[in-house]
């Protein structure tokens, strides 16, 4: 008997906790307001932003890399093995520089190629 009472009571208490819920979303007019959630255009936004991130990170990447490459490049001290090393580091961070900017051009390109109907 007390197991039936205490089930009913748990049971009340949770649907009147949920029909606050689902009142909370009406105004007394009879308006609705529908539930905060994420939208296609908030991903977007939170993509192009994570995009953004990433080509500015790796563009101070290549730039950093291209700094300490022509560092090792002028304190080499004609070392062939040493200008090697700095040449190569020049052309990954040259590397890096131009996949950043097809990354960020191309889909600018493609999207405009898209719209004008080309």
């Amino acid at each position: 008997m007390k197991k039936i009472l205490v089930v009913g009571l748990l049971t009340s208490v949770l649907m009147l906790s949920f029909a606050s819920i689902a009142f909370a979303f009406h105004e007394p007019g009879g308006a609705v307001h529908a539930p905060p959630l994420v939208t296609t255009g908030n991903i977007n936004k939170i993509f192009d932003n994570v995009i953004n991130a990433l080509f500015t990170l790796l563009l101070i990447g290549a730039a950093i890399l291209l700094i300490v490459a022509a560092f090792e490049f002028l304190t080499g001290g004609g070392d062939p093995e040493q200008l090697g090393k700095a040449r190569s580091k020049i052309i990954y961070a040259a590397v890096a520089i131009v996949v950043a900017l097809l990354a960020k051009g191309l889909p600018a390109l493609f999207e405009g190629l898209i719209r004008t109907g080309v």
